[in-house]
């Protein structure tokens, strides 16, 4: 074989490799980029609709009727960092911030970690105080929107935030479903959530545990993808000898 023809070779294996190895980075939704930046307590929804969607997942940060659960947007003095949070202007200690992750017909969102901050910055008051202290008090939890299933939340009766540094909740395993909901309160006024880190995957191809139909390695498609080129050519070269 001619070394043009051993170049469209692998030309063409890597074709063959590319849709099947190309998969979907994760996307971290952070505050400090969100348009604008838009004035303190500005909701989400409303100055940046679907802030941090990313195609085939879209975020809603406005669900439910009740404008307490929609988040809105600061700009700092969450554990040091911006954050969206909830409730009115001032606090009632029982608001229940919401975000809905969801995917298009096919697909699943994988969510893998998200941040919560606590207002103000440090500590100002014993954290066992609810009523001084209150952010840190608050816990969160992600459910199934399709089977309406909990698939993780916070356990205790203790603080979930510290204020300082905030807190990273992570899965090593990420949670999937058509669509989830994050919920995070009852004092959402006083935590805020960034960094919501979320990826995508297609049923049946490329989703954990889903009992899909097995994808093909990329390093097994380009061996096949080879073989057959290679076949090609000898069969080629065979009949240019006759």
């Amino acid at each position: 074989m001619t070394r043009r023809g051993i170049r469209r070779c692998f030309a063409a294996a890597a074709a063959l490799v590319a849709p099947w190895s190309a998969g979907a980075s994760p996307i971290v939704v952070k505050f400090e980029n969100i348009p604008g930046p838009p004035a303190n307590g500005a909701f989400v929804q409303s100055v940046a609709p679907g802030f941090g969607s990313q195609p085939p997942v879209a975020l809603n940060w406005a669900v439910g009727p009740a404008a307490t659960s929609h988040v809105r947007y600061w700009g700092s003095g969450y554990s040091g960092r911006p954050a969206g949070w909830c409730g009115t202007a001032a606090y009632s200690g029982n608001d229940l911030c919401l975000i809905d992750l969801v995917a298009a017909a096919g697909h699943k969102v994988l969510l893998h970690s998200f941040w919560l901050g606590a207002w103000p910055n440090t500590p100002n008051a014993p954290i066992t105080d609810p009523v001084a202290n209150p952010g840190r008090h608050s816990h969160w939890l992600v459910t199934d929107l399709s089977t309406n299933t909990d698939l993780a939340w916070s356990s205790g009766s203790g603080a979930v935030v510290l204020g300082g540094t905030g807190v990273t909740v992570s899965f090593p395993t990420p949670l999937a479903a058509p669509s989830l909901r994050l919920r995070f309160g009852p004092d959402g006024y006083t935590v805020g959530i960034n960094d919501i880190t979320y990826s995508s995957c297609v049923i049946g191809q490329t989703c954990p545990g889903d009992g899909g139909t097995p994808v093909p390695e990329p390093a097994t498609l380009a061996l096949l993808g080879l073989g057959l080129i290679g076949l090609g050519a000898a069969r080629r070269w065979r009949l240019t000898r006759v």
